[in-house]
């Protein structure tokens, strides 16, 4: 029997704390920038880091690095969405 926690022990933890308090945060920041951004770039950027930290919790068999990552991966995501929307609105006024 191992001594290293195990995903079973600290999924409510991981699924819920871990990602739904930082993706209900994350969207909010992105508001703070001020207009005139490109939002092209900026969804370029933060789809890079989604894709690393998917990776990274994926590969790396550590629950520490995996709940670092799945709260990076919530901030991201969620601005990510607001993105989204904010172009669609501009092509479907």
């Amino acid at each position: 029997m191992s001594s290293y926690p195990t995903m079973e022990t600290y999924y409510s933890w991981i699924a819920g704390v871990c990602y739904v308090l930082p993706f209900s945060i994350g969207g909010m920041s992105l508001n703070l920038l001020k207009p005139g951004y490109n939002r092209t770039a900026l969804l370029i950027v933060l789809l890079v880091f989604a894709s690393g930290t998917t990776l990274v919790q994926g590969t790396v068999d550590s629950l520490p690095i995996f709940a670092v990552m799945r709260i990076i991966h919530a901030l991201i995501n969620s601005a990510i969405l607001i993105l989204i929307f904010d172009t669609i609105a501009d092509y479907f006024p």
